[in-house]
């Protein structure tokens, strides 16, 4: 059996209760965020090259969504990885696009909607998840045996 151990010196793991109540912060702040948009600023760009606010909205939606169940996620990565068989697109862009696409006939007002409704359960879901999410993207292979 093998596991992933965070690798990050000085930081400490954040335990569950911490991890949830960032999460918890964090889909607040950006639900706030995005509710105060006016309708001229939903087509300006973001500091993401290529993204306006509607797309990034409509992004982070989706990925709200795809934590809300296993219906959900296993949904979009498998659409997202068939996607990827023509070989002209990455699976992360695939699983945007698809996210985006999926909400482009939605008016703003019920993008934000539908974010203020699957935030908290993504976030449910996530406080029961087996492990905490690792603190570092640098990770070490363990093997017991």
């Amino acid at each position: 059996m093998s596991t992933l151990t965070p690798r990050v010196d000085g930081a400490t793991p954040l335990n569950r209760k911490e991890s949830t109540a960032l999460a918890a912060a964090e889909n607040r702040r950006f639900l706030d965020l995005v509710s105060t948009l006016g309708a001229a600023e939903w087509s300006l760009p973001t500091d993401c090259p290529g993204w306006d606010c509607r797309g990034l909205a409509a992004h982070v939606t989706g990925m709200a969504q795809c934590f809300t169940g296993f219906r959900h996620l296993f949904g979009q990565m498998s659409a997202a990885t068939k996607a990827t068989k023509s070989g002209n697109v990455e699976f992360i862009d695939a699983l945007t696009g698809a996210q985006v696409a999926a909400r482009a006939n939605r008016t703003a007002e019920q993008v934000v909607a539908e974010y203020a409704e699957l935030a908290p359960r993504a976030a449910r879901v996530a406080s029961r998840a087996a492990e905490p999410v690792p603190t570092s993207s640098t990770c070490t292979r363990a093997t017991s045996t």
